[in-house]
């Protein structure tokens, strides 16, 4: 685990939002039946945090799904630009 990959990635998050992470990839880490936290469970741990868990009941649409590639590409583009702005790694 990277501790420099992980600030850099939760720049902003406030002490609860790191706690709720580390227990997030903890969970998943014991369900793969791992001792210890991976960098591939700190990421899917983080999307889950950011995003929230994810939603099964409801079926996206073609469109919709192009709408909101092309909303998270803008998000992306702008982080981009953005002089302060943390690097983009995901979208």
């Amino acid at each position: 685990v990277s501790l420099r990959v992980i600030a850099q990635r939760t720049a902003g998050f406030a002490g609860a939002d790191l706690e709720n992470l580390v227990n997030e990839a903890a969970l998943l880490a014991a369900r793969r039946n791992r001792k210890a936290i991976t960098m591939e469970d700190i990421e899917e741990a983080s999307m889950k945090v950011m995003a929230g868990p994810e939603k099964k009941s409801r079926v996206v649409t073609p469109e919709e799904k192009k709408l909101t590639a092309y909303h998270e590409a803008g998000h992306a583009v702008a982080g981009f630009y953005c002089k302060h702005h943390p690097r983009v790694h995901e979208i």
